[in-house]
């Protein structure tokens, strides 16, 4: 609660530099989500995972650019598996039996809509790093540390989200019987 009300009176402070400002929402998208991860009050959390997944599809679909566009479709991805997370345990309760098929079948929606999300950020991905006018196939770490760097950091976001789209998928095998 209080770093998110700091955050928002941030934002339009003097003191705040251009850099804070581009990422105000991806921030506090982030803040909402582990707030909402944390949060033991299970209302609570059904309100804040839509308030993170809306600050975090405005911020993509914003100023942020392509990369902050990945960087967001990742965490909209992760909140959606966390909530089918979320609801195939409330699925597998005893006092859920008449709703368990109904609860089961909204959270593979869910691990679906997530798992096309993670799909779209590791093309992203594939795409830049095929991209030879981005990354020339040999980069010297001497001579241009910061490109260098940048395509480190693709790659590992590449590998990562190819994890990410294993893990949707036995997420979802699992709401099998």
């Amino acid at each position: 609660d209080i770093a998110i009300e700091y955050m928002e009176e941030m934002k339009d402070s003097p003191l705040a530099d251009d850099d804070f400002r581009e990422n105000y929402l991806y921030e506090l998208g982030l803040m909402l989500t582990e707030y909402a991860r944390t949060a033991g009050d299970a209302k609570l959390r059904d309100q804040l995972y839509p308030q993170a997944r809306e600050t975090l599809e405005i911020y993509g679909q914003g100023t942020a650019g392509p990369l902050g566009g990945a960087k967001a479709l990742t965490e909209l991805g992760n909140i959606l598996v966390e909530r089918g997370r979320q609801l195939v345990q409330k699925a597998n309760l005893p006092t859920q039996k008449a709703n368990k098929d109904s609860l089961t079948i909204e959270a593979r929606k869910l691990y679906d809509e997530a798992q096309k999300m993670f799909e779209n950020v590791e093309e992203f991905y594939r795409s830049e790093l095929k991209d030879s006018t981005r990354f020339p196939k040999s980069i010297d770490p001497t001579k241009d540390k910061k490109l260098f760097d940048l395509r480190q950091e693709y790659r590992a976001q590449f590998g990562k989200t190819g994890l990410d789209v294993a893990t949707v998928v036995y997420e979802k095998a699992q709401t099998y019987d």
